[in-house]
């Protein structure tokens, strides 16, 4: 008869979410995605964020680099991680043979990421502004007047290398 002790194997979870504020790109807006890691205690030990779509090609590497750097902490390594996503399941047991990889609900997850999109500001409701505390309207009014009459002097036009020097200061 054993009297060995056994440690429940450590489960983290994760998943893909498409997260609330758009990325002004060059081609178009978009919102991101993020793929979270949450260990076994319910930190978070790992995170990447890209464009819709990009990250499954990188949930492995991300799994990986948690696993061996976690954001916080040292927890132990999972001996099997839970996603809801198939596909995100598929791509971690491609990059990870060696570890349990269960295709199951993550109501965790989904937990989570209630709770974190409470807390990331949706975005300005009103119109950008450039002011800001003691900052009066005239003063920012000024300055791109300024900005404006330097725009169609266009001195860039006549000091044409990095090596003739010029400054503006804006006290």
């Amino acid at each position: 008869m054993s009297t060995k002790k056994t440690t429940p194997a450590a489960e983290w979870f994760g998943g893909v979410a498409s997260l609330p504020n758009y990325v002004l790109d060059e081609d178009a807006p978009y919102r991101p995605e993020g793929l979270f890691w949450v260990d076994a205690e319910g930190t978070i030990v790992g995170h990447l964020v890209d464009k819709p779509g990009k990250v499954l090609d990188q949930a492995a590497e991300s799994l990986r680099t948690a696993m061996e750097q976690p954001i916080i902490g040292k927890p132990p390594a999972p001996s099997r991680v839970r996603v809801a996503s198939p596909d995100l399941a598929q791509a971690l047991r491609d990059g990870h043979p060696n570890l349990d990889i269960l295709c199951a609900p993550t109501p965790e997850f989904d937990a989570f990421v209630e709770a974190m999109l409470e807390h990331i500001d949706q975005g300005p409701t009103d119109e950008p502004t450039y002011l800001s505390p003691g900052v009066a309207a005239e003063a920012v009014s000024a300055f791109f007047h300024a900005a404006a009459g330097l725009f169609r002097a266009k001195p860039w036009t006549v000091v044409t290398s990095d090596s003739e020097p010029l400054a503006v200061t804006i006290p």
